[in-house]
């Protein structure tokens, strides 16, 4: 019995151990990385040795990578922590962080149509596991909610600025129409309205010239027709 009892304390003391080594040297990446120093040949040891919390040792590998601005890899270190089931609180968390590396990545995006897209993706990876509500805020996370209104400020923004850049280009577009056919306009000469006795004398000259033009036709037909005899100085004896 005295054995047994020996040898469970000496299981229970390396335990305890373990777990001591691991939570220090787990302490010491967060540490360093505050610092920005990256130390991911702990990040490696942890991830064979910390058996009792895994999740913890790819979340803080997820923020080494953040910290070096490589949100990709982040975003699938923080989504293999999430398969690792960590507590509430840390599911929140992690959630929160790839939100944020989200964001990050968002921030290349100069199509508004696009960030838009980027946006609500971010947002609602905060819906999931209920760390924020939508239409609410009673979400299990106080940062998850804050977070998620912000991106709603960001998103209402980005509308507002769409509509009135498109309004504005309507608007030019308008005035640019109404210039053509203003300068259109200038360009084309007025139309005359002629008055009834301008008609009337009109018609008159009209008339006259008709007439003196079929009696010049008639002289000259006769002066064809005199053309067409040939002349003789006289007879030939």
């Amino acid at each position: 019995m005295k054995k047994l009892y020996i040898a469970l304390t000496i299981i229970l003391s390396l335990i305890l151990i373990k777990l001591v080594v691991t939570y220090s040297i787990n302490q010491k990446v967060i540490t360093e990385y505050e610092k920005g120093i990256y130390r991911k040949d702990l990040i490696s040891f942890l991830k064979k040795t910390n058996w009792n919390e895994p999740s913890i040792v790819h979340y803080n590998e997820g923020n080494i990578y953040f910290q070096e601005k490589n949100y990709k890899k982040a975003i699938k270190c923080y989504k293999k922590a999430l398969n690792k089931k960590p507590n509430k609180k840390q599911i929140c968390d992690i959630r929160i962080n790839i939100t944020l590396a989200l964001l990050e990545e968002s921030k290349n995006t100069t199509d508004t149509d696009e960030l838009l897209k980027e946006l609500k993706k971010a947002r609602e990876n905060l819906y999931n596991d209920h760390c924020a509500e939508e239409y609410s805020d009673q979400g299990d996370s106080l940062e998850a909610e804050e977070l998620e209104q912000d991106i709603k400020d960001q998103e209402q923004e980005l509308e507002e600025n769409k509509k009135n850049n498109k309004d504005n280009k309507d608007e030019k577009e308008q005035e640019q129409k109404e210039q053509k056919q203003k300068e259109q306009q200038e360009q084309k000469p007025e139309e005359y309205e002629e008055t009834e006795e301008e008609k009337k004398t009109r018609e008159e000259i009209q008339s006259i010239n008709k007439g003196a033009k079929q009696s010049r036709e008639g002289e000259l037909s006769d002066y064809k027709g005199l053309n067409d005899y040939q002349y003789y100085s006289g007879k030939n004896w």
